[in-house]
């Protein structure tokens, strides 16, 4: 088991990506009652989200779950943080010491975009960014808002007038998440990935573009998350 140990918080994102949680402990300091929640997610969860897995915590007081025998997993992401009320999350000024133990180390990660912007195009990282290290585009989690069939798009530039990669079709109302293993490098149609090593995600009514013809684009058509390193 991996322990992954934080000091004096009230929340903290264990994990960006999938993994698996095997224990958890702790002690609580804060004077009142509170609990101790744990969420399938990559972000900060909502206000009012719902935990897969809560703990009573009593005042100033130890805590612990085992879960060796029956690990769970976790499909997006772990959150765990202390929330005042029980069943939805509700951001507790008490803090904690936690570890959570994992079956694997966590990856470091960065969340761009959000659940809750209504977009059309996210940036995740610049051409000139991308140059100049290894980026990579671990997970990308998008949610149709117009009750219409579109089309997710992804290139290695920083413009939209450039040819790009069709990655999914994404149908009406739906939440669609996708996972690339050790990370996806994108990669460009028109110019050679060596010169081009942005990441552009994009949403569009069009199920194919031309090159260079910018693609149709809907406006707040989708939230759009991508997690990269």
């Amino acid at each position: 088991m991996i322990p992954n140990t934080n000091y004096n918080i009230s929340s903290v994102q264990i994990s960006a990506l999938p993994i698996k949680v095997r224990q958890i402990e702790g002690y609580h300091k804060g004077a009142s009652a509170a609990w101790l929640q744990v969420f399938d997610s990559c972000i900060t969860p909502a206000a009012g989200a719902a935990p897969i897995y809560q703990l009573p915590l009593n005042a100033t007081a130890q805590f612990a779950e085992t879960l060796q025998v029956d690990d769970v997993h976790f499909y997006e992401g772990v959150f765990v943080g202390i929330s005042s009320t029980e069943g939805t999350w509700t951001v507790s000024a008490n803090t904690m010491d936690l570890i959570v133990f994992t079956d694997t180390t966590p990856l470091a990660t960065n969340a761009v975009g959000d659940k809750t912007t209504a977009v059309n195009t996210l940036q995740v990282w610049s051409q000139a960014t991308g140059a100049a290290s290894a980026k990579k585009l671990y997970q990308l989690i998008v949610k149709e808002l117009l009750g219409q069939t579109q089309y997710i798009y992804i290139a290695s530039t920083d413009s939209l007038t450039s040819q790009p990669n069709f990655l999914a079709v994404l149908p009406a109302n739906s939440v669609v998440k996708y996972l690339f293993g050790d990370g996806l490098r994108p990669f460009s149609k028109v110019l050679p990935s060596t010169t081009n090593q942005g990441c552009t995600v994009w949403v569009s009514t069009a199920s194919g573009v031309g090159l260079g013809v910018a693609p149709t684009v809907s406006v707040n058509a989708a939230n759009i998350l991508a997690i990269t390193n």
